[in-house]
């Protein structure tokens, strides 16, 4: 017979339920799922009513869905009716192809969804996005009626709360380069905030630079005179992670920056607290 002490020790071991809907072999897909399986125990739907109908028939009802959109409008609104009808307090999760950049604009995106683009979910997953404990003041953790510009407000205000309250400080410099004057000076300002030193850079600069902790190399697009510059900011910036922000990455734009030494691509726009969690996650996994 189980102690209490041991069935406690056996649910906290335990992964939480978690469904995605869509094809996890899709490329752009297969890094966030193998993300969602390392903490959660998933179970795959084709279609938001595939997987309502289970929670309808007994099934039991994940903490979170995740719906994989490799184009804009994939998922039907009446598939997703019915699944907030059948699992009303899960989190509803839209996995965002490099096809649904502009969905916001021009497409009719579904209310009270967390949107990650497929560049962000292994970040998402391991800062808490598929577990039951979430703080109360989460921006995932918001009911559904939210719209998307309320949780970019919340979003905003929780980032510049955690500003004015004291933080250890950060040791070490960011490297920054780009062409454009205004946004490298924006990164830098943001990685200062978080209390990192910065030097910033332009692409064309040969000059070695020996210590940094991360190099933010800032791009439109990622195309044949971008790679050159990464390339060439990594040899001059070396053992430094290199992280290049640019504008609706696709997958073949993602692959190519990593072949030429790229640690991530991160799609723009994004916030602060995003940018500087990605430099030290990554700070960590090196440790």
């Amino acid at each position: 017979m189980q102690t209490s002490a041991e069935t406690n020790v056996h649910r906290e071991s335990e992964k939480p339920i978690a469904y995605f809907v869509g094809d996890p072999s899709f490329a752009e897909f297969r890094d966030a799922f193998e993300a969602m399986r390392s903490a959660a125990d998933v179970r795959v739907f084709e279609t938001a009513q595939a997987a309502a109908c289970a929670v309808e028939e007994g099934v039991s009802p994940p903490v979170a869905i995740v719906m994989a959109q490799d184009r804009p409008d994939r998922r039907s609104h009446d598939g997703l009716r019915r699944w907030t009808q059948a699992a009303p307090i899960s989190r509803v999760i839209l996995l965002l192809g490099s096809w649904c950049d502009g969905e916001l604009r021009t497409g009719r995106p579904w209310p009270g969804a967390t949107r990650i683009h497929w560049t962000q979910f292994d970040e998402a997953v391991a800062n808490g996005i598929l577990q039951t404990n979430l703080k109360p003041h989460a921006v995932w953790n918001l009911p559904v009626t939210v719209s998307e510009e309320e949780r970019i407000l919340l979003r905003s205000d929780s980032d510049n709360s955690r500003r004015l309250n004291a933080v250890a400080p950060r040791r070490g410099a960011i490297v920054v380069c780009g062409k454009n004057r205004a946004t490298t000076r924006w990164l830098a300002d943001a990685c200062r905030t978080a209390g990192y030193t910065t030097a910033e850079r332009k692409p064309q600069d040969s000059s070695r630079f020996i210590g940094a902790k991360a190099i933010l190399f800032d791009c439109n697009a990622i195309d044949d005179d971008a790679l050159a510059q990464i390339g060439r900011c990594i040899r001059t910036v070396p053992e430094a992670p290199l992280f290049v922000l640019a504008n609706f990455p696709r997958i073949e734009d993602v692959e190519a920056a990593k072949r030429r030494g790229a640690t991530a691509v991160i799609p723009k726009p994004l916030g602060a607290d995003d940018l500087i969690a990605q430099i030290e996650a990554r700070q960590e996994t090196t440790q």
